[in-house]
């Protein structure tokens, strides 16, 4: 099952992207924390600058911004957050681990990428995938599903109960999960669909 995401109408700036900078990475470490068992590896998972789709790191200084020391003040804090998230990653699972937030402002897309140098645990980030029509649902807020060679958690503002159309089949965010022998890829994003997300994580894996 895969699942395609609406794109905003208008186009953040990155100081708008950047406020959930913070909520997105805080959720990925919490993820890792639950969901990933202790392991040992040896594999290289540095992050690049960009990603596909007209993805930037938020720790590159942007220099078309109008205010540059505000931009240099931006960059230096996505820095600081990313390295404070691996240094705590690192000390819980003692291998090497990686992580940088990107954004496109132009259509609103932010994901946050976290890799540990480890093999990958089950994937279920956001509880047991119930059956909606057992909660009186035609859609709970989030749903587990299988895409590619990943897992997503795809996730709503609010359940639809039974009986109501399901007038917003895009999810606002989705949370996806590659893994390979010896290292876990996840990410967090909003205005990015599922397969994106899953195709992002693959070409990182290699």
């Amino acid at each position: 099952m895969t699942a395609t995401s609406s794109r905003p109408s208008s186009s953040p700036s990155p100081a708008v992207l950047g406020v959930l900078v913070g909520l997105v990475l805080l959720v990925a470490v919490v993820a890792f924390a639950v969901l990933l068992p202790r392991a040992h590896g040896s594999v290289d998972t540095d992050l690049p600058r960009t990603l596909p789709g007209g993805l930037t790191a938020t720790d590159v200084l942007d220099d078309s911004q109008a205010d540059p020391a505000a931009a240099q003040e931006f960059a230096d804090q996505q820095r600081e957050l990313m390295a404070s998230a691996e240094d705590r990653l690192e000390a819980v699972y003692d291998v090497p681990a990686h992580a940088r937030t990107y954004q496109d402002p132009e259509r609103g897309a932010q994901v946050t990428v976290m890799v540990v140098e480890q093999a990958a645990g089950p994937f279920v980030p956001d509880g047991p995938p119930v059956d909606p029509s057992l909660l009186g649902n035609a859609r709970n807020q989030t749903d587990l599903v299988e895409v590619g060679d990943g897992t997503c958690s795809l996730i709503w503002q609010q359940p639809v109960p039974a009986g109501e159309p399901i007038t917003e089949p895009d999810p606002q965010a989705v949370k996806c999960q590659v893994g390979g022998e010896d290292s876990t890829y996840q990410l967090i994003g909003v205005g990015i669909t599922a397969q994106e997300a899953v195709e992002l994580l693959e070409g990182l894996l290699g």
